[in-house]
């Protein structure tokens, strides 16, 4: 029982002289019985464990997200915001989607070199395709700006890469040097600089040859 409009003091529990600030209840007695409830001051909530009506629960951005294979966690300030964290093979936001397992890595490539890498794949469901763009295939038809209420899930495929160790030298067998396996990366700016400065030495070498040939020609018939 409680006399009428009776505060509650924010996590004290004994009474004492506190600023108002603290104050986070109000009880409100039932007329004629000896019961009471509540009235919660925001963040503030009911703790249904609690055999007796209360204030005791502090809400936060995890009360209303339910994570349904995982664990919500919530961040810290006024501010707050709540995200699932799935359990392994699931994903979704609400971890509500099986994850399909990864694939076998990949092998290293290129064969030999120094910027080597490989790759897994595995297929996954996501809700906003614009954040995940860049890790995800097959989305160039998707929207990229979405509302909150009008998001909805994709299937797309994740694709992630691992450095491999450099193999140059003796670890980097001569038989590999076939033109189905490239043995440095074809995007090194330094190697892309020396290709083509070789394709126009040699193609100037050709005309020479062809220029030189020619003139050869045109001489003799003069004779």
């Amino acid at each position: 029982m409680c006399n009428t409009h009776m505060s509650g003091i924010a996590l004290q529990q004994t009474t004492s002289d506190s600023s108002p600030d603290n104050v986070h209840s109000v009880c409100i007695p039932s007329l004629g019985t000896i019961g009471y409830r509540c009235k919660c001051k925001a963040p503030f909530m009911e703790d249904p464990t609690h055999p007796m009506p209360n204030c005791f629960k502090r809400s936060g951005p995890c009360d209303d997200l339910i994570c349904l294979h995982g664990t919500c966690v919530a961040s810290v300030g006024e501010n707050a915001t709540g995200m699932c964290v799935c359990n392994p093979e699931y994903d979704g936001a609400k971890c509500e989607y099986k994850a399909e397992h990864w694939s076998v890595w990949s092998e290293c490539l290129p064969i030999c070199g120094f910027n080597r890498t490989r790759t897994r794949r595995r297929s996954a469901t996501i809700r906003d395709p614009s954040a995940w763009e860049l890790y995800f295939k097959n989305l160039s038809d998707l929207a990229n700006t979405i509302s909150d209420r009008e998001l909805r899930s994709y299937p797309g495929e994740l694709i992630q890469a691992e450095v491999c160790p450099p193999r140059t030298g003796y670890q980097c067998p001569s038989a590999l040097s076939s033109h189905n396996y490239p043995l440095v990366a074809s995007t090194d700016p330094v190697l892309l600089e020396l290709q083509a400065f070789l394709s126009l030495a040699i193609s100037v070498l050709l005309l020479f040859i062809a220029f030189s040939a020619c003139i050869t020609r045109i001489v003799r018939g003069k004779k």
